[in-house]
């Protein structure tokens, strides 16, 4: 699509130029999403891997694991301000 790199899904994921415009939209919303569930938003998502799995199955065992809220959360909800 844009001939940099091996296109694998995580290269049209996260790299391929092509996508850019598409994966700023994308990646703003699920920021927002995730922001809402855990103060620390995408920065707990450390790895390409767990990124890539964070958007083709956000109910995976992994994300799960990945998103949990600190101690002091678990008893309030977190709301935005």
């Amino acid at each position: 699509m844009c001939g940099n790199g091996d296109e694998t899904l995580q290269h049209f994921l996260l790299d391929c130029e092509k996508l850019e415009g598409t994966r700023k939209i994308g990646t703003k919303m699920l920021a927002e999403i995730i922001k809402e569930i855990h103060p620390l938003g995408l920065l707990l998502f450390n790895t390409r891997e767990d990124l890539t799995q964070l958007i083709m199955d956000c109910s995976h065992k992994n994300i799960k694991r990945i998103i949990q809220l600190p101690m002091d959360a678990a008893t309030t909800p977190y709301r935005k301000s």
